[in-house]
């Protein structure tokens, strides 16, 4: 550079390694304090600097020196020098190899659609050279992180096309990495890594190739092994934040949802189902929580289901007279419950049912019927609502018949999977267990992808299998639609990541699905499988049983395996899951532990 621009990496003194910049007549220094610097060493020394931001040293990849204070350039340097100044003075007795220059990519702000994914702006990198666009954190642990950003392809000749590594990378602890891309459609593609970090501040960000033009939206860094859905992390009115982890403060309503019952109620004959899990600190308190209210809040005409110190589902009619169904004791405080209410008006008479984990309650009192709609009372379907419930409610589902028993089975059964909290879901038998990493519910009735319900976007490759819309299981609400595999080619696969991963030999971990077999079975068929050789698999037999086997070597046994011995070719649908433990298999068919 000239006399007013320039960067100069020198020895200040015995004890300290100095970065200046001199930007425009503006100083900044960045002192390394006793570095260590041994004779016959390598080391990578990266130096970065931002207008408006921060001048950076970098030793292998850790930030050891930096400094606020960058203005631009007022004439940009031209010409590097190694081993002396720009004189040939101040002689430095090293070897210098790989010089690289990073250009910086021209960053704008963009409001137009569809090159924003989330909310009404993303950022626009148009790069002339290979460039990075990074900030420094410092994870405060060696844990294991995750880097991801949702990037859409600008480039002339490429637009809304394919994200790979000849468009942008990412940039995770000062390095640059090459991440998965998935597509997520519309020209929407999500990029994510992830590895152990490093104790000390380094740059997270993105390495566009030259030449590229991207927008990008979405990015987040979270101490986790897997990219979790994003969070914009806009608060919103009412909302505050003082940058204290957990401890975000608000002033707001009662949380309160609601929707028209009209074409959604039957108000003569019908069901409604969803899964609760109630926040309260020990058992259910002995305040009414009201989660589901259709009709008035008080008064007459009206269809409840709250918890008192049990569960209710109450029904009162226009003259006031109330019939309700109970299902009391045992629940608990963080745990799921499945809540199913069905109805059905026959004689001037209403019978309710209330199903809480597939075990029936007790009715008392009766009613003719009730009206959302009489004495002009509040017509709408609320979820929680006029008392708030302190809960979390999911999968809300309505029907226009009442469900029998063996249907709310299924619905049970079937469990709550896909519940998307970044929590713990229920896992339908023990009460406990992990997000999946991987739900395919393959109800999409088209293409070639089942695409994952669960949070690791895991999806599927069809390969011959064909779309079904007159059978399908239970679990699928009425949305008949599955596939239909004919025993030859036909499969589908999602490719190896270490998101998929569930080792026999070290993992604890749950398989299940859907199948319905013909009646003539004469080998092994495939239901799930993990590798051709070692891995887990789960099968029906040439006798008809349903099979579940590990093995952790390079060729199948398997290891150790685990059958039932009830035919199971009946053309009927069955859900089929095994268990796999650290000391044991156990197999359950439709709910029941078979073997």
């Amino acid at each position: 550079g000239d006399a007013d621009d320039y960067l100069r990496l020198y020895r200040y003194d015995d004890s300290t390694l100095r970065l200046t910049g001199l930007f425009n007549g503006t100083t900044v220094n960045a002192d390394y304090a006793t570095p260590t610097l041994n004779a016959g060493t390598t080391y990578e020394i990266k130096i970065t600097y931002t207008s408006g931001g921060s001048l950076v040293l970098y030793v292998d990849g850790v930030s050891r020196a930096t400094n606020t204070g960058v203005v631009a350039f007022g004439t940009a340097p031209a010409t590097a020098y190694f081993g002396s100044d720009n004189t040939g003075l101040n002689q430095y007795d090293a070897t210098f190899t790989e010089p690289a220059f990073g250009g910086s990519a021209t960053a704008t702000e963009n409001t137009t659609a569809p090159y924003y994914k989330f909310g009404s702006k993303s950022l626009k990198l148009v790069a002339s050279a290979d460039s990075q666009y990074v900030t420094s954190v410092n994870p405060g642990n060696t844990n294991t992180h995750t880097l991801s950003a949702y990037v859409y392809d600008g480039t002339t000749g490429n637009v809304g096309g394919t994200v790979d590594s000849s468009v942008i990378k990412l940039v995770y602890g000062s390095s640059v990495v090459t991440p998965y891309y998935t597509d997520q459609g519309g020209g929407w593609w999500r990029l994510t890594y992830s590895a152990a970090t490093v104790n000390a501040a380094g740059d997270y960000g993105i390495a566009v190739l030259s030449g590229k033009t991207v927008y990008v939206d979405g990015v987040q860094l979270e101490e986790k092994a897997y990219a979790t859905t994003y969070a914009d992390g806009t608060l919103g009115t009412g909302y505050s934040w003082s940058g204290t982890a957990n401890e975000s403060t608000g002033v707001r309503a009662g949380e309160t949802l609601k929707f028209n019952p009209t074409n959604n109620i039957n108000t003569a004959s019908g069901s409604l189902s969803f899964w609760v899990k109630s926040n309260y600190s020990g058992n259910l308190p002995s305040v009414s929580e009201r989660w589901i209210r259709i009709g008035e809040q008080t008064g007459t005409s009206h269809f409840w289901i709250y918890s008192f110190d049990s569960i209710y589902a109450e029904f009162r009619d226009t003259s006031g007279n109330t019939v309700t169904s109970n299902k009391s004791g045992g629940i608990v405080s963080g745990n799921w419950y499945h809540v199913v209410a069905t109805w059905n008006t026959s004689g001037g008479n209403l019978t309710p049912v209330l199903y809480v984990n597939n075990i029936t309650g007790t009715n008392s009192g009766s009613s003719t019927g009730w009206d959302y709609t009489q004495n002009g009372g509040d017509q709408n379907i609320y979820i929680s609502g006029d008392t708030q419930a302190n809960s979390v409610i999911s999968d809300f589902r309505t029907y226009s018949s009442a469900l029998t028993s063996t249907e709310v089975s299924d619905l049970y059964y079937s469990g709550l999977g896909t519940h998307q909290q970044q929590t713990q879901p229920a896992e339908r038998f023990t009460g406990s267990g992990e997000p999946p990493v991987l739900n395919w519910k393959m109800t999409e009735g088209y293409g070639t992808t089942a695409y994952d319900s669960s949070i690791q976007q895991n999806n599927g490759t069809i390969n011959g299998a064909v779309w079904d819309t007159a059978i399908a299981p239970p679990s699928s609400s009425g949305e008949y639609k599955s596939l239909n595999f004919d025993g030859s080619n036909d499969f589908v696969s999602r490719t190896y990541s270490s998101d998929t991963e569930l080792n026999p030999k070290t993992d604890d971990f749950t398989v299940g699905t859907w199948f319905r077999h013909g009646n003539t079975v004469t080998s092994n068929q495939y239901l799930v499988t993990r590798y051709n050789t070692s891995g887990y698999k789960m099968w029906m037999n040439s006798s008809g049983f349903i099979c579940f086997g590990i093995d952790d070597d390079s060729t199948w046994g398997p290891d150790d395996s685990a059958c039932t011995t009830t035919f199971y070719a009946d053309s009927s649908w069955h859900y089929a899951q095994a268990s796999k433990t650290s000391s044991s298999i156990t197999l359950y068919i439709d709910g029941v532990q078979k073997a």
